[in-house]
């Protein structure tokens, strides 16, 4: 029971003042004990054991009637500086000051009891978060007793964690990937709305377990293997097909998933995405067969090389006519190649090869007026260019060095026209030499022209060729399928 005494103008509970501790006499030396304390000894004792809690009462109107030594450490004030003055200084002017505190007494006069949590202010200014509970005293005629602690710490972890929920919840519903969270067994207890739109499960539909309908069939015994491995390897990984509800295509994601937190060493919740890498997949798969086609194209390409090798090789009379051959046909080789690099070895236009091939013999006669090319827009698959392109070599070096392109009366016409055998285009061409002077005899050996000419065309792409030394110049004709352009 409060007993109340008077200081001047200012009703005080006795327990206000500072607690005093009254031992009992002794009766010998060795004593019988302390005399037990009071009632109000050991309220006050109590009231001031509370440090941790702002304990205080006021008046009607807010005058402070008593302060433990919980008040003094938590708002800074000592008794003696706030007792008998208004305990509304805690409440700071921009949280509503003195008008703040007036309705927080109105409310516990009506309610019985006014809680809040809120900015309060102490002594020296600083701004503290607390939470506090307001009540009348049993004689309500005597006013209020405040408790008050301070949770400054607790509420900025609360402030921070709830940054951290908002900032998750941010970036889970705005990045690109599927989001969701998890138990460590795959058991899904959050999907983000992007999960919903792009496979067309609602969230209800998605949790547990419902989010496997959207994976492929073919993919759950990959997608749940690797969830049973996830808490042993600390993370979970998987390449699976999800299915997309605007086509009912499955595209390739890569999931991954880490430990949210943990508990005594078991993670109790995952935090997880599902990334589209079908495009980047599809791409990766045809990486792999073009490093395929790549790597055959190359050993083709060698043996080619090798071929060309050995065929100048068989056909030459000497080192230095070797040699001169030899790289002549090699430049030959690195410019069909340049026209299929640049092509991406799609079909190579006809003309293009025909014109290449004499521009890179001619001495200017090419668009000198004793050359002519005719003939309808057409393209050579590329399996077939490379060897019309050596043919076309051959026979413009022959016409270099002996024919149409050396004798200054000789006149060349290559023309092609297009023939249809079903659904086959062919392209039958024809290399004509006129007003050259011929070697009596025809030529008196054959080489590798002749025989790429005549033989190795025929075997290599079906062609069908014919070659005629006549009295003015040597006409050649060969027949090879092409893609004849619209």
């Amino acid at each position: 029971m409060l007993k109340v005494g008077y200081l001047g103008r200012e009703c005080v509970p006795a327990m206000s003042r500072r607690p005093r501790v009254q031992n009992g006499d002794k009766q010998d030396e060795q004593g019988e004990g302390q005399r037990p304390l009071s009632d109000s000894d050991l309220l006050r004792l109590i009231f001031d054991s509370a440090t941790d809690f702002a304990i205080f009462t006021t008046d009607p109107n807010g005058i402070t009637t008593s302060w433990n030594v919980g008040a003094e450490r938590v708002l800074g004030y000592a008794d003696d500086e706030i007792i008998g003055k208004s305990a509304d200084v805690a409440f700071p002017p921009e949280e509503g000051g003195v008008s703040a505190a007036a309705e927080e007494r109105r409310i516990a006069l009506a309610e019985g009891r006014a809680e809040d949590e809120r900015w309060q202010m102490k002594k020296d200014g600083t701004r503290f978060w607390a939470s506090g509970l307001l009540m009348p005293l049993a004689d309500r005629t005597q006013g209020f007793v405040k408790i008050l602690r301070d949770r400054t710490a607790q509420h900025r972890a609360e402030a921070q964690l709830q940054q951290s929920e908002e900032l998750f919840r941010v970036l889970a519903t705005n990045i690109p990937q599927l989001v969701f969270r998890s138990k460590a067994n795959g058991d899904r207890t959050w999907g983000s709305p992007q999960w919903s739109v792009f496979t067309g499960l609602a969230f209800a539909d998605s949790v547990g377990f419902g989010w496997l309908d959207a994976v492929h069939p073919e993919d759950h015994d990959a997608t749940m293997t690797a969830w049973a491995e996830a808490p042993t390897k600390g993370e979970y990984y998987c390449e699976h097909r999800i299915r997309r509800s605007v086509d009912g295509e499955y595209r390739w994601h890569q999931t991954r998933a880490v430990p949210l937190d943990d508990a005594g060493g078991v993670a109790l919740e995952w935090v997880g995405t599902s990334t589209d890498i079908h495009d980047l997949r599809t791409l990766k798969d045809q990486q792999k067969v073009l490093l395929a086609e790549l790597q055959h194209r190359t050993r083709n390409l060698i043996a080619v090389v090798q071929s060309l090798a050995r065929q100048t090789m068989r056909s030459s009379a000497s080192l230095e006519e070797f040699a001169e051959d030899y790289e002549s046909r090699l430049r030959a080789l690195s410019r069909v190649q340049g026209l299929l690099a640049r092509a991406d070895h799609q079909p190579i236009d006809l003309r293009e090869l025909i014109e290449g091939e004499l521009h890179a013999h001619g001495d200017g006669s090419v668009d000198g007026g004793n050359v002519t090319i005719e003939g309808p827009a057409t393209s050579l698959p590329a399996i077939s260019a490379q060897s019309v392109a050596l043919a076309l070599h051959e026979l413009a070096t022959n016409a270099v060095k002996y024919g149409a392109l050396h004798q200054p009366s000789g006149r060349l016409a290559v023309s092609w026209n297009i023939e249809h055998d079903g659904s086959k285009a062919r392209a039958r061409l024809e290399w004509l030499e006129s007003g050259v002077t011929m070697p009596e005899g025809g030529p008196t050996r054959k080489g590798y022209g002749s025989e790429l000419l005549e033989r190795a065309l025929p075997y290599e792409l079906g062609a069908k060729t014919k070659i005629e030394f006549g009295s003015d110049g040597v006409r050649y004709e060969i027949v090879v399928p092409v893609t004849k352009d619209e």
